[in-house]
This record gives C-alpha cells, sequence and structure tokens, in this order.
C-alpha cells in the first residue's frame, strides 16, 4: 500500500485529476526487446527505433493516419478508454466517433494476431488517402450531400490501413503482435478500472501503487527532464508538456497517453525506455499516483 503524508493528503483534497486508487496489479514481466520495439511501433512505427524506415510510405502525407494509437488509443481501448472524446481533425483520425462505425476500436490482449495488424483483407490503401475533410458545426446547416461527404471522409480516415504491403516490416509485426499479447503492458496493469463516461475520463488506479515509490523514481528518472512537477516544472526539456504534468494529467484521457509513454518512452526522441530507467508497470502506476 502507499504510504500516506499530510502533504500529500492535502494535495490530493485540492486538485482535481480524474484519479482514484483501487484494484490489483498484475504480476511483474520483464519485456524483451522485440516487446519494447512493438511499443514504440505502436505510438509510430515509421521511425527508425521503432523498426522502420524514418520516413512515410509512399502515398501518405500524414503519420497519424498510420499510428496504431490513432484510432486504438494508447491504452489500446479505443472509445472505451482515454480517445472516447476525442474528435478527427483535419490532421488526425480518431478512435470512431462521427463516422458510423459504432465498433470499440478495443483490442484484447492474447488474442492479437499478426493478420489482425497486416489487415490484407481490406485494409485502407495509402494511396487511397484519408478522405474527405468536412468537418460539422452546431447548426445543421449541413445538407444532405455535404453529409454524404462528411461521413464518407470520416470512416475512410478511420479506416485500417493494409501494412501488407511492406512498408512495415514482418519483424515489426511480430513484435507489435508480441506487445499487444504483453499483458503487463495491459491497462490493467495501471488501472484497476477506466471509465470513459465521466468527463474527464476517470482512472482507478491499482491499489499496490505506492506515491511515496513513485515520487522516488520520478525525482531519480524524470525531473531533469521535466522538472518539479509542483513549481517550476521546468527541466531541460524546456517545461514540455506545456504547461507541466500536472496540467498535461489534468486533460481528458491523458493518464492512459502517460501510461504509455512513462513505460515505453517516445520514438524519435531522447526519451528512450532506457534513458527513463526502464520503469516497470509498478514504477508507472506509483508515479501516477504521486503525481
Amino acid at each position: 500500500m502507499y504510504r500516506k503524508s499530510l502533504k500529500f493528503i492535502l494535495s490530493i483534497s485540492t486538485m482535481a485529476l480524474p484519479l482514484i486508487f483501487s484494484g490489483v496489479a498484475l504480476a511483474q514481466d520483464s519485456p524483451n526487446e522485440c516487446v519494447q520495439m512493438g511499443a514504440l511501433a505502436w505510438d509510430n512505427w515509421t521511425k527508425s527505433d521503432a523498426g522502420g524506415s524514418g520516413s512515410l510510405p509512399d502515398g501518405e502525407t500524414n503519420g497519424d493516419y498510420l499510428r496504431c494509437k490513432a484510432c486504438h488509443g494508447w491504452d489500446a481501448q479505443g472509445t472505451k478508454g482515454g480517445y472516447v472524446r476525442r474528435d478527427r481533425k483535419e490532421t488526425r483520425p480518431n478512435a470512431g466517433e462521427g463516422d458510423g462505425d459504432a465498433t470499440t476500436r478495443a483490442l484484447t490482449r492474447g488474442e492479437i494476431t499478426t493478420d489482425m495488424v497486416a489487415h490484407s483483407d481490406g485494409g485502407r490503401a495509402f494511396t487511397d488517402g484519408t478522405g474527405s475533410w468536412v468537418p460539422l458545426n452546431d447548426m445543421g446547416m449541413h445538407h444532405s450531400g455535404n453529409m454524404a461527404d462528411h461521413q464518407a471522409g470520416y470512416t475512410l480516415g478511420n479506416q485500417h490501413p493494409d501494412f501488407s504491403g511492406g512498408d512495415m516490416t514482418e519483424e515489426q509485426m511480430g513484435c507489435l503482435v508480441e506487445f499487444l499479447n504483453f499483458m503487463d503492458a495491459d491497462q490493467s496493469a495501471y488501472f484497476a478500472d477506466i471509465d470513459p463516461s465521466q468527463d474527464p475520463v476517470l482512472y482507478t488506479m491499482v491499489d499496490t501503487a505506492d506515491a511515496t515509490a513513485g515520487m522516488d523514481f520520478y525525482d531519480d528518472n524524470c525531473m531533469g527532464c521535466h522538472g518539479d512537477p509542483a513549481t517550476d516544472h521546468n527541466g531541460a526539456n524546456e517545461g514540455a508538456p506545456s504547461g507541466g504534468i500536472l496540467a498535461y494529467l489534468a486533460k481528458d484521457g491523458k493518464f492512459s497517453e502517460f501510461s504509455h509513454k512513462a513505460r515505453w518512452g517516445i520514438p524519435g526522441s531522447s526519451m528512450s525506455f532506457g534513458s527513463i530507467g526502464s520503469p516497470t508497470s509498478a514504477n508507472v502506476a506509483d508515479m501516477m499516483l504521486y503525481l
């Protein structure tokens, strides 16, 4: 159990972060290098440290329409997780809202295959683009043709890409499968429950999380870049994320994003798995409770 201090109790009572504590964590497993690469590929498989070439495939101009997390969410739960209210923009897809497809885009670890990743049976070709961009307004001014263009654009933009052409390598697909079937990367390793009906999303932490241990891990591995979360939050990365860690976590669904990035790092950046202390799921849960 986490050890409570008066300072910690007072800070929780004065901060409206979407976080409560309960549940049981999964046993700790050590991720191999393939799992680690698969986690980076989930973020952005085109990056070289995620096993990619470092560039977008022919016919695609926007990397967000190729990223696994863009439709399935950082927690792989789609509209059942942190991306429940993520809207589509010209520059990105979403987890399904607005495109007429009621599937959640939620994945079940232990059941993922390379065929599911490749999506060769009807996946969107890169040359198909991302569909028309016709945002709806709140005034109901769109005519039927305009609505049809909107619907078609959203559907195409949210279709799973066909990765069977070789741009995503067999090694990357295999490692994505290993990562997605790695139970210690499941959201239940960090959260006892995710409630997307709350706005912002309400996260119930595993009850093994220890705030004091989280503070120690943060101080040792994160402070140098992100700074003191309670004061200046200005480390070596000049205050990123904007406004500091606490302001970032207060936004809708951001604990899902944090749990992935703080566990595995960010491809194409200096924030690698090793540079942040090779964290376990327990380390990440501890930090989230502390923060």
